[in-house]
């Protein structure tokens, strides 16, 4: 349970709005999901997330302050349609983001369809890109989502090869 003026979330993953949410002016709506989705994706495809520092406080300004390096200048082989897609959604500015995820999911489903030899997508993007989305349970036959893989152990990454 959270209470008013407090901040909930997993710091590298938060948008600058939801970092600031204590400001009266910082509103936290759905374009804040979209950095995060951002986020999710930088860390897929660089290995780590957009801001990383030893300590939270800085975490915290680099997220507020800075711009997150390219992917594309992180990972060579990455298409720069990503590259430029997961720019967008990294935006300080909640309004220079994406409109919404249905605008994201078609950007990202373009990616999976090039021609993979003009500009391949690294498989481990493509494994999460290429999955179709399981429907949603209804409220009458609601049932448990299988996994997606194996369990990984601690210490174990599921991009490493």
């Amino acid at each position: 349970m959270t209470t008013a003026g407090t901040t909930l979330g997993t710091l590298p993953y938060m948008s600058p709005e939801q970092i600031r949410a204590h400001d009266a002016d910082a509103e936290v709506g759905p374009s804040s999901d979209l950095y995060s989705l951002g986020a999710t994706l930088y860390h897929l495809v660089a290995g780590h997330p957009p801001f990383t520092a030893e300590a939270p406080l800085e975490v915290i300004a680099q997220a507020v302050r800075d711009t997150a390096p390219p992917l594309a200048a992180l990972v060579p082989d990455v298409p720069g349609a990503l590259s430029v897609l997961v720019e967008r959604m990294l935006e300080k500015e909640p309004a220079k983001r994406p409109a919404n995820f249905e605008a994201v999911d078609a950007e990202l489903r373009a990616l999976v369809e090039m021609d993979a030899t003009s500009s391949p997508v690294p498989q481990r993007t493509m494994q999460f890109v290429a999955q179709p989305a399981a429907p949603a349970p209804s409220s009458t036959n609601a049932s448990p989502a299988a996994p997606i893989g194996p369990p990984i152990g601690r210490g174990e990454s599921p991009f490493s090869s």
